[in-house]
C-alpha cells in the first residue's frame, strides 16, 4: 500500500507550504519541499530555495482523503457535509448541510462536531458527501453548529 505522508503550514510571509514536515534541535518547523531534509549537519540537497520555516499553530497532516472536488483534506481544514444524526447516525438531508473542523483524534481523522462527538472522515469522503470550504487558520468563521 503507498501511503502519502506530507504536511502543510503557513510561513512568515502568510503562505501555504506542502512538503515534508522537519523539526529542527532547537524547536523551529519547516517544510520542505523538492526532496530536501534535514539533519543534524544542516539541509541537504544543497539547493535551499524550498525550505520554509512555518508556524507551529499551522501545522497540519495530509489526511489521504480527497473531498468531492478531489481536493485533499488536511488536518484542519473545514469541510461541508451533510448533518449526521447524534443518536442514530443517520444522515439528514439539509438544505446547505453544516460545516466542521478535521481533526485527527484517538488515531483517525475525524470530523468534529462537538468537543465529545467525532465522525470518521472516510464516512463522508467515501461517498463524495465532503466539500473542503475553507481551514481554520484563514476562516474559522466558516465553523457553525
Amino acid at each position: 500500500m503507498n501511503r502519502t505522508i506530507k504536511f502543510r503550514g503557513k510561513d512568515k510571509h502568510d503562505c501555504w507550504r506542502i512538503g515534508w514536515l522537519e523539526v529542527t534541535n532547537d524547536g523551529r518547523f519547516y517544510i520542505l519541499e523538492n526532496d530536501k531534509y534535514w539533519s543534524d549537519d544542516g539541509f541537504h540537497n544543497n539547493d535551499f530555495s524550498g525550505s520554509y520555516e512555518i508556524l507551529e499553530e499551522s501545522i497540519g497532516q495530509f489526511t489521504g482523503l480527497f473531498d468531492k472536488n478531489c481536493k485533499e483534506i488536511y488536518e484542519g481544514d473545514i469541510v461541508k457535509h451533510p448533518y449526521i444524526d447524534p443518536i442514530f447516525r443517520d444522515l439528514v438531508e439539509t438544505k446547505d448541510g453544516v460545516t466542521s473542523e478535521v481533526v485527527f483524534h484517538n488515531g483517525a481523522f475525524v470530523i468534529k462536531y462537538d468537543i465529545n462527538d467525532h465522525i470518521y472522515l472516510c464516512d463522508f469522503t467515501r461517498h463524495n458527501h465532503a466539500e473542503v470550504v475553507g481551514n481554520i487558520y484563514d476562516n474559522r468563521e466558516l465553523i457553525r453548529k
